[in-house]
């Protein structure tokens, strides 16, 4: 089993693949494989793991004590890990 430690984009990238692939709107399809009228393929199983991911990413709130790397990419142009754990009292800020 691979494990892929994945930001916010490049799940957004992931995505684009499958919606150029498919020509369907990751939501479209979401809605689609979740209702049964989207085959179950491993493409179709990946690309809602990946779409659920995302959701979920997006839906975090800042108080998770999790920090994703896309916003440290956009203030330094420099990727990190997927995450990194913020413990309470710690800065999230580099010196």
């Amino acid at each position: 089993m691979e494990i892929r430690w994945l930001d916010v984009c490049s799940l957004e990238s992931e995505l684009s693949e499958y919606e150029r692939k498919y020509r369907l709107q990751s939501a479209d399809f979401r809605r689609l494989f979740g209702q049964g009228e989207f085959p179950h393929t491993f493409d179709s199983v990946e690309w809602a793991q990946l779409y659920d991911e995302l959701q979920l990413m997006q839906r975090r709130e800042p108080t998770d004590n999790w920090l994703a790397t896309s916003s440290h990419r956009s203030r330094t142009g420099v990727p990190g890990p997927a995450f990194a754990s913020i413990l309470p009292g710690q800065s999230v800020l580099a010196a």
